[in-house]
C-alpha cells in the first residue's frame, strides 16, 4: 500500500486498495483561518508540539472511508498549582466522506444520504454496504462510522483532525493526582518547596472535597465528549 505525508489528497490519487498517510505536523497546518483570534492563540498554547497523524484512505465508488488516529502532547497550566506541563493526547478517527452533491437539500452529515441513481433510475438512500476491507467488520449497516462531506475532488484531512485535537483539551487540568496545589497564605507550591508559614500549609480544599470535585468534573467531561449522534 502506497504511503504519502500529504492531509490533502485528490480523490484521483486513491488506489482502490487503499492509501496509508503518516504525518507529523505543527498545529499551525490544523488552523482555521476563520477562527477567532482569542479561540486561535489558546489553541497555539495547548499544541505547542507537532501532531502525528496516521491512517488509511480507502474509495468506495465516490465516498472515501477514512480510519485512522492522531496523537500529540498537550501543554496545559495546572489549575491546582498553576505550573505548566505536557500530557500526552490522542483520538480515533473513523468517517465515511460522501461528495457533498450526495446530500439531499433536508440532509446533512451524520445523517441519510442520496445515494446515486440505482436500478430504473431512481435515487435510494445510502446504507453504506460495501466489500472495501476496511468496512467489511463493521456489523449490521455500519452504524458506529460516522458520516462527513468533501468537495467530490480532494479530501482534506485537516478539518477532521483539528476537531479531535480541540475534544482532547480537558476541562480540568492537573499536573499530578497527588498535586497540593498553593497555600493560601503564602502561594507557594506546597508540593515543590517546604511552605513558609509557621502554621504549616492551608490548602486550597480538604481531600474529600477535591476528590468529590474531581469525580464530578470527569463526568462532566465524558457527558461533553459524547457524540452528538
Amino acid at each position: 500500500m502506497k504511503t504519502i505525508q500529504n492531509l490533502v489528497i485528490p480523490f484521483t490519487e486513491i488506489p482502490f486498495e487503499g492509501l496509508q498517510v503518516e504525518s507529523s505536523e505543527p498545529f499551525a497546518t490544523f488552523s482555521d483561518p476563520h477562527m477567532e483570534a482569542d479561540e486561535l492563540r489558546r489553541l497555539q498554547e495547548n499544541f505547542k508540539d507537532p501532531i502525528q497523524v496516521s491512517g488509511v484512505l480507502t474509495p468506495v465508488a465516490q465516498k472515501v472511508d477514512v480510519r485512522g488516529d492522531m496523537r500529540t502532547l498537550i501543554s496545559e497550566i495546572c489549575d491546582r498549582c498553576t505550573e505548566t506541563f505536557k500530557q500526552p493526547a490522542s483520538a480515533s478517527i473513523s468517517t465515511f466522506l460522501m461528495p457533498a452533491q450526495q446530500f439531499s437539500a433536508h440532509d446533512k452529515p451524520g445523517g441519510k444520504v442520496i445515494h446515486s441513481p440505482t436500478r430504473g433510475g431512481k435515487k435510494s438512500r445510502h446504507h453504506s454496504k460495501s466489500k472495501a476491507p476496511v468496512l467489511s467488520d463493521a456489523p449490521g449497516e455500519h452504524e458506529d462510522v460516522s458520516f462527513g462531506s468533501y468537495d467530490g475532488h480532494t479530501v482534506d484531512l485537516r478539518p477532521l483532525v483539528r476537531e479531535q485535537l480541540i475534544l482532547t483539551i480537558p476541562m480540568r487540568a492537573v499536573c499530578d493526582p497527588a498535586c497540593e496545589g498553593l497555600c493560601l497564605r503564602c502561594g507557594e507550591n506546597i508540593q515543590r518547596q517546604e511552605c513558609r508559614c509557621k502554621e504549616g500549609p492551608q490548602r486550597v480544599e480538604s481531600e474529600e472535597a477535591r476528590s468529590l470535585g474531581n469525580s464530578l468534573a470527569d463526568q462532566l467531561q465524558k457527558a461533553v465528549s459524547k457524540p452528538a449522534f
